[in-house]
């Protein structure tokens, strides 16, 4: 893609205190917790090399039992 080798989890990894930040710094909109928590998933997942990006597949990589937390975010 462009030259540029694809992100792997160890990468995401590495990044989890920039990620974190991000997400901490972006908190404030949200009025409750659990989106939150979803929106540090999501950003995770949209950043993982999974093969298609849908609900479906990030919440298998993220971890959700199902995409209706991605769904909901979205929303």
């Amino acid at each position: 893609m462009y030259g540029v080798d694809a992100v792997t989890v160890r990468d995401i990894d590495v990044w989890d205190t920039d990620l974190s930040a991000l997400t901490d710094g972006l908190g404030w909109l949200f009025a409750r917790p659990e989106p939150k928590e979803t929106f540090g998933l999501f950003v995770r997942a949209m950043l993982a090399d999974v093969a298609k990006k849908n609900c479906w597949t990030m919440a298998e990589y993220a971890g959700p039992a199902n995409p209706k937390r991605f769904q909901h975010l979205l929303n």
